[in-house]
């Protein structure tokens, strides 16, 4: 899947900056991305339960 677009971002001064951008997205692998969401989710669930018990303590 390739994109490009050309963004234009006005600040308070009304200075105008332009990005172009540029790229390809590739297919990531649904097993891999399942494993990191699934480790990171059980990561956050294992550091919530130890604060729990130190606060308790």
């Amino acid at each position: 899947f390739n994109f490009a677009g050309t963004y234009s971002v006005t600040q308070y001064g009304g200075q105008s900056e332009l990005f172009n951008l540029n790229g390809t997205l590739y297919a990531t692998p649904i097993p891999s991305t399942v494993l990191l969401l699934g480790s990171g989710l059980a990561g956050l669930v294992f550091w919530r339960r130890r604060r729990e018990a130190k606060a308790k303590s």
